[in-house]
């Protein structure tokens, strides 16, 4: 059994596609075991597999996929790579990210590559994130198609399908007119994206839920009320019976 990291149906098309941990992209039509995409022929224009990025101490790992149904037969797919043991103190990376504008049927590279692997970081300095293999998050806007949005440890977006990234690094900021305390910079670790049907993106982190009005420019807390701690351990205290202590993200 190998875990399916991303899904993505295009409804229309009767076509699933199934990003799958360590091996690639998959497409599933409704019937027989799911085709394995481009793994062969060009290496220009196939997807990466571990025959072409065998390394010492690294594997292609984690996957994530963007579409949209506009343009059902565009298709993004996002790699990271990690260490094959996974005890090692090496950090897990984005790869790469891939683009299909035929179904799957062939691929080129928006983001490359790194030439070695086993130096543990990416080629693209602007993604530096170490835990890709946890956080890791895909999505193309169905409101902007120009928009992809990916989530690491960071955030980050590009208006241009890839060619050019933006890493959110804004402080809290009020503008200095009113403070607004539910406006602030992301937290980190990237674990979950959605779009509303008004063009609204939520975006679910260690920190919370996250609101963007804009694209992905400013971003919002929806916090308040909300009862999601994430405790690491807990412990009565030492002298007085009826307190318990317990620790948190």
């Amino acid at each position: 059994d190998v875990p399916v990291t991303d899904l993505v149906f295009d409804h229309l098309s009767n076509r699933l596609y199934l990003a799958i941990y360590g091996r690639g992209v998959a497409v599933w039509c409704g019937a027989g075991a799911p085709v394995p995409l481009r793994h062969r022929g060009d290496l220009d224009k196939q997807l990466p597999g571990n025959a072409q990025l065998e390394a010492d101490d690294f594997q292609v790992s984690r996957i994530a996929l963007a579409w949209i149904p506009s343009e059902p037969d565009v298709l993004f797919a996002a790699y990271a790579f990690a260490p094959r043991n996974f005890f090692s103190r090496l950090p897990a990376r984005l790869l790469g990210v891939f683009r299909s504008d035929d179904a799957g049927a062939s691929w080129r590279a928006v983001l490359p590559p790194p030439a070695d692997l086993n130096t543990g970081h990416s080629r693209h300095d602007d993604f530096s994130d170490g835990q890709a293999d946890y956080n890791f998050v895909f999505a193309r806007n169905p409101h902007a198609s120009t928009d992809l949005l990916l989530g690491l440890v960071r955030f980050y977006r590009s208006t241009n399908l890839g060619k050019d990234w933006v890493q959110d690094t804004r402080s809290s900021d009020d503008d200095g007119i009113e403070p607004d305390p539910e406006r602030e910079s992301l937290h980190a670790d990237q674990h979950a994206i959605a779009f509303s049907s008004r063009g609204e993106i939520w975006l679910g982190n260690d920190g919370g839920i996250w609101r963007s009005t804009n694209r992905g420019k400013d971003w919002r807390h929806r916090n308040r009320g909300l009862a999601t701690m994430q405790f690491y351990g807990g412990a009565n205290h030492a002298e007085v019976s009826g307190i318990a202590l317990g620790g948190s993200q």
